[in-house]
């Protein structure tokens, strides 16, 4: 009775087995259908598109893919190990026939509220490779841009409802979002369905890197093993620290923190969450009351953010 029950237990098992496997089977054939659609599309997309097609005015027409690439790191350059991608941006420098008209870059509310001027003064002023570029703050009547560019923080429900109005958009034309706020201090962009075609922020996954500011080695660079120090910064300075902070509710506690170092240690706090003053519109005399009185200065994001630095650390701390 025993080596019965056994024998019908395997055979229960074995049936178990093939219904689990084949669930599976079931399961992952469409996840890779799936896949290798997402694949197809993400490969199908111009890689470089207004630069690469400089010498060329019939470009392909921009795509708007699916969901389903919205967890995808689609690299219009590519990344190289040890490679600085800024760097290789800056340096990028494309075949561009100079016979042909410029291509035209349409600025959000107008070339004024990005400190540049109108036409390709902006490109020649900062020496750039490519200068075969027009910036225009107002859409001309005649003719179709090439690219629109928007501040993250300009982007909402409201100014799309608006926008196919007041500028129709060419299916070939690349909409850019630049921005230099973090998410946390951003709106909300689930409900844009992929409309923004490029993005230019500090997130090294941008499809263009505009970070705040950029490390740099000197030449004569001296290695940290051979360096002897000929100046005592500690010098002279009788407080200990300070922090310029003006949100007083920014996401990652920084304000928190602070207050309980105070507790133990002095921290001088300036500006609207402190006790002190300092004449933010006149920054050099804040720069020189640190050097001078400070031995550390605490310089602390309002958000932690992936690759999110501010000229907090590259202006106020470093410079």
């Amino acid at each position: 009775m025993a080596v019965g029950f056994s024998k019908i237990q395997k055979q229960f098992m074995v049936l178990i087995g093939l219904f689990l496997v084949l669930t599976m089977v079931l399961h992952l054939v469409p996840v890779y259908y799936d896949y290798k659609q997402s694949v197809l599309l993400t490969v199908s997309i111009p890689r470089l598109g207004l630069f690469n097609n400089l010498n060329n005015r019939s470009r392909p027409i921009v795509k708007h893919i699916s969901d389903k690439r919205k967890s995808d790191n689609i690299d219009i350059w590519k990344v190289i190990p040890d490679n600085d991608r800024i760097v290789a941006q800056v340096k990028f420098s494309p075949e561009v026939d100079p016979s042909l008209p410029a291509k035209t870059i349409l600025m959000a509310h107008g070339v004024e509220t990005w400190s540049v001027v109108s036409g390709q003064s902006t490109f020649v002023r900062h020496e750039c490779p490519v200068r075969n570029c027009e910036l225009l703050g107002s859409p001309p009547p005649d003719r179709s841009v090439d690219a629109r560019m928007f501040k993250e923080i300009d982007l909402n429900s409201f100014m799309f409802d608006n926008l196919a109005h007041a500028t129709p958009r060419h299916p070939d034309q690349v909409w850019i979002m630049f921005g230099l706020e973090s998410p946390q201090a951003s709106p909300n962009y689930d409900t844009f369905n992929d409309v923004i075609n490029w993005t230019a922020t500090y997130r090294y996954d941008s499809t263009l890197i505009t970070p705040y500011d950029k490390f740099l080695i000197y030449d004569n660079f001296t290695m940290i093993e051979d360096y002897k120090p000929d100046k005592n910064y500690a010098e002279g300075k009788k407080k200990l620290a300070a922090m310029f902070v003006s949100n007083c509710y920014a996401t990652n506690d920084r304000l928190d923190m602070v207050k309980t170092l105070q507790k133990y240690m002095q921290v001088d706090i300036y500006g609207a969450c402190g006790t002190l003053s300092c004449d933010k519109w006149n920054q050099q005399d804040c720069f020189d009351k640190l050097k001078k009185d400070y031995k550390f200065y605490f310089s602390f994001e309002n958000a932690n953010c992936r690759d999110y630095i501010t000229e907090k650390l590259f202006l106020n701390a470093l410079r």
